[in-house]
């Protein structure tokens, strides 16, 4: 480990062209060092699934960030519904503790980690496959089954053609070290838009993928809205199969999460913003009955819901968010639009106040993806 680092060093002074592309490299070894773990179970489950074991049908995929976001906890996936689930995306190799990894390969989940990679070093063909190496080492090292990733707002001509080596190079790499492996990539909802088409050549990047993953939330109109528009959504699927990419290589990523708007000026659940912020499903729920359990509303132009409230003189409040009725019919519609699957941000936002209201919100949650789910093992 010591030399493998030396010679990333040697390698960076001589080739690199940025202070924060030596830090990647070097945390990125060390990282590789640092989580080789021990399995507690069977070995065989410690190990990537082998081709065939995997689980076929409605592919759906869940984010798995831990503790990093909506007051969720490292161990949230102990309330996961693993029968419904095919991939799972833990944000960080730290997360895929040997407990995490009998449980999805005792269930045929795939497992993946994201690959971050500095778009400064798109056309940089050493750094690419210097990283390539790393990460599909990292992949081999966890037994996990593949990578994922998540370079956004990646606008810049001049890097388009070395994204997509990128992902070519990598999905090469890791079908050649763990057969059955997958790739993924977290895209924008629409992959027509000039702004994203113009750094993202999709239908190249997507002949190198397994599967392609539309974020579809976080389309606030500019004032408050709803996160994840339904019409907007099936637009986005409906651009995906124009390039002709494959739908059943396309899951699309829903949000367990919502957004909380201060208004300016206005009490509407369409209001000048003052400022926002995310919360969990789980924070959502636990806020409406903090605040005397305002009536919710169900907007059907958009399948989402929201709720009104404000406390003492502050600003007038507005909470759009997704729940499982909404998602329900998101995720069906999704599927008979031909979608290869659903996903969503993230598995681990259904945290509330107490353990069993944690629970009785993910079981909740679970229950509308069950319920639009076909998964069998091959």
């Amino acid at each position: 480990p010591s030399q493998n680092i030396s010679l990333l060093l040697e390698f960076c002074c001589a080739t690199m062209t940025s202070l924060f592309f030596l830090r990647f490299l070097v945390t990125t070894s060390l990282f590789i060092v640092a989580n080789t773990s021990n399995c507690t179970c069977a070995p065989s489950l410690c190990q990537p699934l082998k081709p065939g074991q995997a689980k076929n049908g409605t592919q759906v995929l869940a984010f798995h960030p831990g503790s990093k976001i909506y007051n969720g906890s490292d161990t949230e996936w102990e309330n996961w519904d693993w029968s419904a689930v095919s991939i799972a995306v833990p944000w960080g190799a730290a997360l895929v503790t040997p407990e995490f990894l009998c449980k999805a390969h005792e269930n045929s989940v795939r497992v993946l980690i994201p690959f971050p990679f500095p778009q400064s070093q798109l056309n940089n063909a050493t750094a690419r496959k210097m990283l390539i190496d790393q990460y599909v080492q990292l992949t081999v090292q966890l037994g996990i089954d593949g990578l994922n990733f998540d370079i956004e707002k990646q606008y810049n001509t001049s890097l388009k053609q070395g994204l997509t080596q990128l992902v070519c190079e990598t999905q090469a790499a890791l079908h050649s070290a763990i057969p059955g492996a997958i790739l993924t990539f977290d895209l924008a909802i629409y992959p027509a838009s000039p702004r994203t088409a113009a750094g993202y050549d999709y239908p190249a990047i997507a002949k190198c993928l397994d599967f392609v993953v539309p974020m579809a939330y976080d389309m606030i109109e500019t004032y408050s809205s709803a996160n994840s528009p339904l019409s907007h959504t099936l637009a986005g699927l409906k651009q995906y199969e124009e390039l002709k990419i494959p739908l059943s290589k396309v899951i699309v990523a829903l949000p367990w999460y919502g957004y909380d708007f201060a208004c300016q000026g206005s009490s509407s659940p369409k209001c000048p913003v003052l400022n926002k912020k995310q919360l969990g499903y789980g924070q959502v729920l636990d806020l409406h009955a903090t605040v005397g359990s305002p009536t919710i509303v169900m907007d059907n132009k958009t399948m989402s819901k929201y709720f009104m409230y404000q406390q003492g003189q502050d600003s007038p409040r507005v909470i759009w968010f997704d729940d499982p009725e909404t998602l329900d019919t998101k995720y069906s519609s999704l599927l008979s639009n031909g979608a290869g699957g659903f996903g969503f941000w993230t598995a681990g936002a259904t945290h509330r106040n107490t353990p069993e209201d944690t629970a009785s919100a993910a079981a909740a949650m679970w229950k509308a993806v069950k319920s639009n789910t076909v998964v069998n093992q091959l």
